[in-house]
């Protein structure tokens, strides 16, 4: 599959209505997947994309395939499926409800 080169940058975007000193926090959080696996209900949902850590909750109401894909990977990593079937523009449409809250650490697999 073909790796997108999404950066922090679109994860900031996620936290444009947070001040500067606020957001760098957050993105310099890093999770272990142990710890991402924890946040797999909803109104606490968490996924794995691209090596960042999102915060779905809010999202999940609305997400246009429904609900079901995103509890598929509550708590995981969704990369390979999430990149088959999003275009990249994706984070742009629903950065207003989709929370980047970190990375994930490096060796952490689950």
């Amino acid at each position: 599959s073909t790796q997108s080169t999404w950066g922090h940058s679109e994860c900031l975007f996620f936290f444009a209505h947070f001040p500067l000193h606020r957001r760098q926090r957050i993105m310099s959080k890093t999770w272990t997947m142990e710890e991402v696996s924890q946040h797999n209900k909803e109104g606490d949902l968490w996924v794995v994309l691209q090596g960042k850590v999102y915060d779905v909750s809010k999202f999940i109401a609305e997400h246009p395939g429904g609900r079901r894909p995103l509890m598929m990977f509550a708590g995981k990593d969704g990369t390979d499926d999430f990149e088959l079937i999003h275009p990249e523009d994706v984070f742009e449409r629903y950065g207003h409800i989709v929370k980047c809250v970190g990375i994930i650490a490096q060796k952490s697999k689950l």
